[in-house]
């Protein structure tokens, strides 16, 4: 369903920043284009609905039906941020062009402000109507006209529940900073066939008739084979992510910068029970349930930075580089006793031969308020804080299991499909596009012969001691592995991170008991009392796909063996470059680009107005206020040359005559189009003339336009030059 905003009045959508003179300014891409985000529009509608329901007089259940309630209800809806008509095809657009010099220049980020927003001020003034100190206030605010829209899933909401939203829309009139002085004018509409007295009438009926949504009830029919194979899969995200890690603070939250194995469990676990048309209590008695999300059939793993076709992993602690390295030579520690200061890698690496590749996938920070309804303003101590994953990025992880039953999920769920992963994720935040690939068999090493083997960890390895507490000791991981597999270990060498693992628990509202664990890149070499026969490498093998430790099931203990074996390595970072198609339709960014190149222009003509003012200044020149008055009153009574020649001759008082001629205006004014040529030819046009060109726009039907912008721009510096002298 279609939500569209139109903005009636300046709106100030804030971004809580000032940059530069600006106190406030607007939300925006990365290119410059507004959007509105979200949260901010859920909270209102939500907000809306509230006083929908006061106003009808009616129970408030409704409200959380559809907007959830924190730690006990799922949100229905999914609402994604707004953006302008036509977005993806204008950033399509922007983006080839600026592949090229000359519009490079021309639409830069704050070029492309200007034309979606203006700038607006404010003072405050005291009790006798004088401005106060230190009060002027300036926002960069979005301009009347603009239309912004999205869209949301409704096949989760009753009819019921649609009609509140269609009412809550038509209650939505403002939005954003200063609304309640004028701003933020807005009028909201929802795509919907409903009429106004239909919907009051449905809301009203609420209580009364409750109309369920009818479930799917598809059937997961596994044909079981016995043989293990592995599936991969891609997550790009579609909107921001928010993965919360255990740092940050109580009002900041940092995301992790992999997917890990419980949100995508987590999420295929609720797919199915929604497709299926089970309910939490029936579906445990679902035996393939049971068998894949409970008893851990498939084994789900993490899904890591994927860019260029290359996985990023976690950098092994014993891989470091010099410190202030330029030279970009990278250390096995393990192999190579290094007299240089060395410091670990702080991005994930992709090992290719003698090359190790880095890259991190990007994030970006938002923050909100949250509301208090009752006063309507925004509570100071609430304000919190989201890093975020950015969109348009990809991770790609692998599922362990019956081949029955990888074949059996691509059928079930798909081989794509839109799901909604992490925090916030009924607003903003969290849609992403889920791939399944292939299926296919698990590669295994060759270890036999070898007396050492090195374990990296690329998530977390939970080891309990004999106690039944958590521990991240090497000693502990040497008894771990001669007491489960059976190795007799010589000795073990170890460059480890500490880390802390807890879990969200669906069913409790709240967070598990923390548990220390090995920190991803911990990695020890392993030296063994004998070489490594065939039963040892089935060992590692299974280590390999398997994981170690407890809570292997749910992505943790994850290793790679012997992953990095050379002594040095050159570092190389990743250089993204963005795919763009060779040609594109210039079709929706055409008046844009108008915009700018007349803004251009103007500006143009603008300073040279002012320049000639210098000019009049240094020579001891100077024109009366009352004639400036009445020259601008004929300048904006003018439509055209001709109609400003003949205001102008009609002035036949020696005195104004005989000033203007002495200050050699007489001739310019009446010779309008003498100025224009002088500014033109003291201005490279070429970019703009060749833009224009290829555009078909014609610059110069609006000569007119550009002096009279010349001579306003003059005759108001003249005045101010007046001021300045006393006169």
């Amino acid at each position: 369903m279609e939500l569209t905003i139109k903005i009636l009045s300046y709106a100030l959508v804030g971004s809580g920043e000032g940059t530069g003179v600006l106190n406030n300014d607007c939300i925006y891409d990365s290119l410059g284009i507004p959007y509105i985000p979200a949260r901010r529009i859920k909270g209102i509608l939500k907000e809306m609905c509230y006083e929908v329901c006061d106003i009808l007089g009616i129970n408030k259940q409704i409200v959380l039906n559809i907007f959830g309630e924190s730690g006990f209800k799922r949100a229905k809806i999914n609402i994604q941020n707004l953006y302008i008509n036509d977005y993806g095809q204008i950033k399509k657009e922007i983006k080839y062009l600026r592949q090229k010099m000359q519009y490079f220049k021309l639409l830069t980020k704050n070029k492309l402000k200007s034309y979606y927003t203006t700038i607006r001020q404010q003072i405050a003034i005291d009790v006798n109507g004088i401005a106060l100190s230190k009060s002027l206030r300036t926002y960069r605010v979005l301009k009347p006209g603009l239309q912004f829209k999205t869209n949301f899933s409704t096949k989760k909401l009753t009819e019921y529940e649609i009609a509140l939203l269609f009412l809550a829309c038509i209650n939505f009139r403002r939005f954003g900073t200063l609304r309640n002085i004028g701003f933020g004018k807005i009028e909201c509409v929802l795509n919907t066939n409903i009429k106004l007295q239909n919907a009051i009438k449905m809301v009203k009926d609420f209580e009364n008739i409750d109309k369920k949504i009818p479930t799917r009830n598809k059937q997961f029919i596994p044909n079981l084979s016995g043989h293990k194979k592995s599936m991969y899969y891609v997550i790009k995200t579609l909107n921001p992510i928010i993965l919360s890690s255990n740092r940050g603070n109580s009002n900041t939250i940092i995301s992790q910068k992999i997917i890990p194995s419980s949100t995508i469990k987590g999420l295929l676990a609720n797919l199915y029970i929604q497709i299926s048309g089970l309910n939490n209590i029936s579906i445990q008695d679902n035996e393939h349930f049971y068998h894949i999300f409970l008893k851990n059939a498939l084994n789900f793993n993490p899904a890591y930075p994927f860019e260029s076709n290359k996985i990023f992993f976690p950098p092994p602690a014993f891989i470091q580089e010099e410190k202030g390295n330029t030279r970009n030579n990278i250390y096995n520690l393990f192999l190579d006793n290094v007299d240089e200061e060395t410091i670990p890698l702080n991005e994930f690496i992709n090992v290719d031969n003698n090359n190790i590749l880095t890259y991190s996938p990007d994030s970006i920070q938002f923050f909100h308020t949250a509301i208090n309804r009752h006063a309507d303003k925004s509570n100071e101590p609430e304000i919190f804080y989201y890093e975020a994953l950015k969109r348009d990025q990809q991770f790609k992880g692998t599922i362990y299991g019956d081949e029955g039953y990888l074949d059996e999920f691509k059928k079930f769920f798909g081989d794509k499909f839109i799901a909604w992963i992490g925090k916030s994720k009924s607003a903003q935040y969290g849609k992403v596009e889920v791939l399944f690939g292939n299926i296919e068999d698990v590669n295994e090493n060759n270890y036999v012969g070898d007396e050492e083997f090195i374990i990296t960890a690329i998530s977390p390895i939970i080891l309990y001691n004999n106690y039944g507490f958590p521990e991240s000791s090497i000693s502990l991981l040497t008894q771990y592995l001669e007491t489960k597999y059976n190795i007799k270990i010589k000795e073990v060498k170890g460059f480890a991170t500490k880390n802390y693992v807890e879990h969200y628990v669906n069913v409790w509202y709240s967070k598990s008991p923390r548990d220390v664990a090995f920190g991803e890149g911990s990695s020890f070499l392993i030296k063994l009392d004998s070489s490594i026969d065939e039963d040892i490498n089935n060992i590692l093998n299974k280590m390999e796909i398997e994981g170690l430790g407890r809570e292997k099931e749910n992505g943790f203990g994850k290793i790679k063996i012997n992953w990095i074996t050379r002594k040095s390595y050159q570092k190389q970072r990743l250089e993204l470059k963005e795919d763009i198609k060779t040609t594109i339709p210039i079709l929706k960014t055409k008046p844009l680009i108008w915009f700018l190149l007349k803004t251009q222009i103007i500006d143009a003509f603008r300073n040279a107005g002012y320049k000639q003012v210098i000019m009049k200044r240094d020579s001891g020149l100077t024109i009366p206020n009352s004639l400036i008055g009445r020259l601008n009153g004929i300048l904006n009574k003018s439509n055209d040359e001709n109609s400003l020649n003949s205001f102008i001759l009609k002035m036949d008082e020696k005195t104004a005559q005989k000033t203007l001629k002495n200050a050699l205006l007489w001739n310019d004014l009446l010779n309008f189009k003498k100025i224009y040529y002088k500014v033109y030819n003291n201005i490279d046009f070429s970019e703009n003339i060749a833009i224009a060109n290829e555009l078909s726009f014609s610059l110069d039907d609006y000569i007119f336009e550009y002096l009279k912008v010349y001579w306003v721009t003059f005759f108001r510096y003249m005045r101010l030059e007046n001021k300045k002298k006393g006169i």
